[in-house]
């Protein structure tokens, strides 16, 4: 629960009063004191604080660390009634006894509206992104190619007429059939075609090609 959130429902519980967080014997409060029972906190009597913590005492424990934060207060009290600067949550305390309760210059409308653009936003998890996994099998895209002719050349005959190549001008005779083919190992050989027998001394080329795509398990 937000600041800003508790103080409207908490107004709804205890009556407004300044001076003090929460009065036991009349059920009363400022804006924290009120924000802190909506919030289901409880107070008990503390001895021994300095008197300039008193009046917000505790505020940070329940609401965290950023209502300690220095800043320019929203009123135009001259400086010599109260600091031009002070932490986040004086300010408040000091919004709602001065300007709420006693000149009634200001609604406790006003005084949330006013929290909301100090308090910091809540994570959404929709906003967190999810740490990357590897990619599964069933992610990757599969492309097809065309299929080659049938061949009738058995692959000892085809190994039988074809000459050996000199070494360093090996060259696929697929390339000098198929130059247009955007791929060049679109055209199988007898060895590699999915159709003729493969040739169980070497591993057959399926004419696919398969690259991960970008999704996620």
């Amino acid at each position: 629960m937000k600041l800003s959130d508790a103080i409207l429902l908490g107004s709804t519980l205890l009556a407004g009063k300044p001076g003090r967080q929460y009065f036991s014997d009349g059920q009363a409060g400022c804006a924290l004191g009120m924000a802190a029972i909506a919030k289901g906190c409880s107070f008990t009597n503390v001895y021994g604080v300095p008197r300039e913590e008193r009046r917000t005492l505790g505020a940070e424990n329940v609401w965290g660390d950023w209502v300690l934060v220095v800043m320019e207060r929203p009123c135009n009290c001259w400086r010599w009634r109260v600091p031009r600067e002070m932490r986040i949550k004086d300010i408040i305390a000091h919004l709602f006894d001065y300007h709420v309760v006693a000149k009634k210059n200001w609604t406790l409308d006003q005084l949330v509206a006013w929290v909301k653009t100090v308090e910091p936003l809540p994570v959404l998890l929709r906003d967190v992104e999810p740490a990357p996994e590897d990619v599964s099998v069933s992610c990757l895209t599969v492309i097809p190619v065309k299929e080659p002719k049938p061949a009738t050349a058995s692959v000892d005959e085809t190994d039988a007429r074809s000459p050996q190549p000199e070494a360093g001008s090996l060259k696929p005779e697929v390339e000098a059939r198929s130059p247009l083919l955007p791929f060049s190992f679109q055209q199988l050989t007898p060895i590699q075609s999915p159709i003729a027998p493969l040739n169980p001394r070497i591993t057959p080329f399926v004419g696919i090609k398969m690259r991960p795509s970008l999704c996620l398990q």
